[in-house]
């Protein structure tokens, strides 16, 4: 009773400061706040009492249930009021009876400011861990919409969890998630990504292939482990291999992992995954070279790499394609084109065939 409950995780007010900012500059409802606040208090501590009825030796189950009704009949007040203000901010009025429980049912709204009044009061949770859901938000984009998220550019609920977690964690408090390893290593987690560097905090990322095992049998999915630490003086990455391994490594994989200090490589938008000193070192040497996506007109040769990697890096310095006798020939699809800086143009590059060697490298260090 009450120890589980549920709700979207990205919708609802996670402090007063939320319900405030909702409320905008509508003094007369803003008055209602401390009231508000008491409201949520008084169900907390009804809920501390009925908890500790519940482990009385000698149980009254006819007080129990009083207790039970009670403590139900405040929270569903505060949830109707909250819902209320909530719904205003998605352009959907109470009065409108059809509209606002259509509203209700799909954005489902969960407000942790009143479901864990007493540790958000305190600051916010001691750990929290989870898997979030790993969907594109254009796919639920028609059943609810999502407010006030920094890292809505990065169009995926995982993102947005792993935000939602910073507004309900302690500043002394860890946590760990499961997530795609698009984490580390996409363009739009950028937001996520910078996110992490404001909360200063120490984030570790091990990373998982799917073959030759699996950390999840039946989930083709290459994952990131993430662990954060406290609220620290300033942000640090630290990285694992992107780890590969066999079905009888599983009970030494975790006691054989090796961090080693990454870092954000602002013009990628990536995470190294390094694991060692020497991977580090080769990465550092090849960081001197200028490689960048073209804007403008492509600057002769360039090179194509294959943003889908499977059991390898494709890199070509042509456009390949694929041919059969219904479609003829097409592209391949999820193809990168990349162009070198002349360095005759920039005295910091250095020409296709002075690189070529480092990118044989590059394929070689991936697999």
């Amino acid at each position: 009773d009450f120890n589980v409950r549920s709700g979207n995780t990205l919708v609802g007010f996670a402090s007063l400061g939320e319900v405030k900012e909702a409320l905008g500059s509508d003094l007369i409802k803003q008055q209602s706040l401390p009231q508000i606040e008491e409201r949520a208090k008084a169900a907390d501590v009804a809920f501390g009492k009925f908890r500790q009825m519940q482990t009385e030796e000698e149980l009254d189950a006819m007080r129990l249930n009083k207790a039970k009704e009670d403590l139900q009949e405040r929270l569903d007040a505060l949830r109707q009021e909250l819902d209320g203000y909530l719904a205003k901010d998605y352009g959907v009025k109470m009065e409108d009876k059809a509209a606002y429980e259509r509203w209700q049912k799909s954005h489902r709204p969960f407000h942790w400011f009143v479901e864990f009044y007493g540790i958000m009061h305190k600051g916010g949770f001691d750990v929290i861990i989870g898997n979030p859901p790993y969907v594109e938000y254009g796919k639920v984009k028609n059943n609810y919409a999502i407010k006030n998220y920094k890292t809505t550019p990065c169009g995926n609920l995982y993102a947005f969890c792993t935000e939602r977690v910073f507004t309900l964690l302690r500043q002394q408090s860890w946590f760990s998630f499961v997530v795609p390893i698009s984490i580390q290593t996409t363009a739009r987690m950028n937001s996520l990504q910078q996110l992490f560097i404001q909360e200063k905090r120490h984030i570790y990322f091990s990373t998982f292939d799917v073959y030759p095992s699996k950390l999840f049998e039946g989930g083709k999915q290459r994952i990131s482990l993430i662990i954060s630490t406290e609220h620290l003086d300033k942000s640090r990455f630290w990285a694992t291999f992107y780890n590969r391994w066999k079905p009888d490594e599983r009970s030494t994989l975790f006691s054989n992992f090796l961090y080693c200090r990454s870092y954000l490589d602002k013009n990628c938008c990536v995470i190294p995954k390094l694991g060692n000193k020497t991977a580090e070192q080769i990465l550092h040497k090849l960081s001197k070279f200028s490689i960048t996506p073209y804007k403008r007109k492509p600057v002769s040769p360039s090179f194509y790499v294959h943003g889908i990697p499977y059991n390898y890096v494709k890199v070509f310095d042509f456009i390949p394609y694929f041919w059969n006798e219904i479609d003829g020939q097409k592209k391949i699809c999820g193809l990168k084109a990349l162009s070198i800086r002349n360095a005759r143009v920039d005295g910091d590059c250095i020409g296709y065939a002075q690189l070529k060697p480092f990118l044989l490298v590059v394929v070689v260090l991936a697999i």
